[in-house]
């Protein structure tokens, strides 16, 4: 699993920093989503994209911002 990247998105004058989540393995990375999310604000709920992957994130009740991308999702 894929638990050490660091974005950083630039929003007007603010420098938003993100922990990110990849992997395939869907069932351990909803328990941390729906873990992080208690207490948290979801900005984008974690489901299917586009792209074919879950995708979603979110800020925990610490002000921390997360990524989460479940890779492979099938159906």
């Amino acid at each position: 699993m894929v638990g050490a990247e660091f974005y950083v998105c630039r929003t007007a004058s603010t420098l938003n920093p993100y922990i990110s989540f990849k992997d395939t393995a869907r069932d351990e990375l909803r328990g941390y989503w729906d873990k992080l999310s208690d207490g948290g604000q979801v900005t984008l709920p974690l489901e299917k994209q586009m792209w074919g992957d879950e995708f979603g994130t979110l800020t925990d009740k610490h002000g921390i911002a997360w990524m989460v991308n479940i890779s492979g999702s099938g159906e």
